[in-house]
C-alpha cells in the first residue's frame, strides 16, 4: 500500500476517529517521525499483525487498536483487482 492508501485505510478502519497524513507514514518509515502508540495500534490492524507482536518488536504498547477482523479483510482485499475493489466500494456504500 502507498502512504496515501494507508492514510485513507486508517481513517476508514478507525471510523474517522484518526487521520494520519501520508507524510506521517513516510516520516515514520524513514525515522524522522516518532512512532506513537496510537499510530502503532492503527497499523497493527492494517498489517494484520497482533498488537502484542508489534509491542514485542518495537517496545511500544499499541493503543486504540480497531477491530482485528478489519486487518483480515484488508489482507484478503490485496488480491483484488482495481475493478473488483471499485465494485466492492460501491457495494459497501449501498449497505450504508
Amino acid at each position: 500500500m502507498s502512504p496515501a492508501s494507508i492514510a485513507r485505510a486508517t481513517y476508514r478502519v478507525t471510523k474517522g476517529a484518526r487521520y494520519w497524513s501520508a507524510s506521517t507514514y513516510i516520516g515514520v518509515s524513514s525515522g524522522r517521525t516518532e512512532l506513537t502508540p496510537e499510530l502503532l495500534g492503527d497499523l497493527a490492524v492494517l498489517l494484520n499483525v497482533p498488537a502484542t507482536e508489534l509491542e514485542a518488536l518495537t517496545g511500544i504498547t499499541p493503543v486504540g487498536t480497531p477491530d482485528p477482523e478489519v486487518g483480515e479483510l484488508a489482507w484478503e482485499c490485496r488480491r483484488l483487482s482495481a475493478d473488483q475493489l471499485a465494485h466492492l466500494r460501491q457495494f459497501t456504500k449501498s449497505l450504508a
